[in-house]
């Protein structure tokens, strides 16, 4: 069984394209476009690893990132 990874990234098509390669390589994965669902999802599911875009247009991954880090998070 391989890992399940988080996917933030606003734009639908990339988003897609990034989870369809990693699920091709046996990743599990959850995809968002927000920093609020990223935020949501990283609270309510444990993940192994998260893929943050810089600029989503409700707020930054690596400022959602700080405030998960914030509560505790660890996930790489």
């Amino acid at each position: 069984m391989t890992g399940k990874i988080l996917i933030a990234e606003d734009d639908a098509i990339l988003r897609d394209y990034i989870a369809l390669g990693l699920r091709e390589q046996g990743y599990l994965t959850d995809a968002v476009g927000s920093a609020a669902a990223l935020r949501e999802a990283a609270l309510a599911t444990r993940f192994d690893l998260w893929i943050l875009d810089r600029r989503m247009p409700d707020g930054d991954g690596l400022e959602a990132l700080r405030a998960l880090r914030a509560g505790g998070a660890m996930t790489p």
